[in-house]
């Protein structure tokens, strides 16, 4: 079955997107995504991981690649930067096209499909989000420019998302791990210092990093290169240097979106119950 999967995305994405080794780190963690669930449902028979093995599996599968692609972003994406606008958007950069690679086999093979199965990962936005970042990931690799501003979305902003992974666990969704979570003090104090550092990191990352190097970075690069005539800019047409500029500004909105919403859920946490019972008298 797997090598069957596997030829099928050969046919689906172009060569230089169906790669072994991003397509096996996609089938990797579909396989311990089955497994674990199976472990959780099957291997247990009571505690939250029982009650939501799917999810579960979801949260133990991405941590060790969140870690990895949030790692891999930040060390090629800060320690690489190109001198001129031209190489910045135009020359390959080999880090961020594997990156792109290895984000539309994850998100292709593991992450969409579970956010399909799941129910509790069934979120609407979420999943526009999920198909959204593979057609940005798809263009980057098959257009072959922007490849290093690659390295900021598709490595760098996961920092706030391994973070998220833990703390997202003990959100009042999930109801049977917020009840456990009070049977656990050392578990609780470590949720409230992630779910702090989590907000920190998201309001700085995404809310702020991420359109700031939409707008405040690659845009002037784009507006160099459009003044230049096409043979000086590699070939680059507008629309390929117009399409990265609508789809991460449609990006930035969405995590601006996320953000307000926190900061939101952060001051009613800060204004108490009686605040809260107030506004509803209201």
């Amino acid at each position: 079955m797997a090598s069957a999967l596997i030829a099928g995305m050969m046919d689906v994405l172009p060569a230089n997107v169906a790669t072994e080794q991003t397509l096996a780190v996609g089938l990797a963690m579909l396989a311990g995504q089955c497994v674990l669930w199976a472990i959780f449902r099957f291997g247990f028979t009571s505690g939250p991981w029982h009650a939501e093995p799917g999810f579960t599996a979801h949260q133990l599968v991405y941590f060790p690649l969140g870690v990895y692609t949030a790692y891999y972003g930040c060390v090629h994406f800060f320690a690489e930067t190109p001198a001129t606008a031209l190489a910045r958007v135009a020359d390959h950069n080999t880090a961020g096209h594997y990156l792109s690679q290895l984000q539309i086999a994850i998100l292709v093979l593991w992450d969409i499909p579970a956010g399909l199965f799941v129910k509790v990962l069934r979120e609407p936005l979420m999943l526009v989000h999920h198909v959204g970042f593979v057609m940005t990931a798809y263009y980057v690799v098959t257009q072959n420019c922007n490849t290093y501003y690659a390295l900021c979305f598709f490595g760098v902003v996961e920092v706030s998302s391994v973070l998220l992974c833990f703390a997202d666990v003990f959100h009042p969704k999930h109801k049977e791990y917020t009840a456990w979570l009070e049977t656990a003090p050392i578990t609780r104090a470590v949720n409230e210092g992630v779910r702090a550092a989590f907000v920190l990191a998201y309001l700085i990352v995404r809310g702020f990093y991420f359109p700031y190097v939409v707008w405040g970075r690659y845009v002037p690069d784009m507006l160099e290169l459009l003044a230049l005539p096409a043979a000086q800019r590699k070939g680059l047409s507008a629309t390929q240097l117009w399409t990265p500029f609508f789809l991460g500004s449609a990006f930035s909105f969405l995590q601006l979106y996320w953000g307000y919403l926190l900061v939101r859920q952060l001051q009613k946490m800060l204004a108490g119950p009686k605040s809260k019972a107030a506004d509803k008298k209201r």
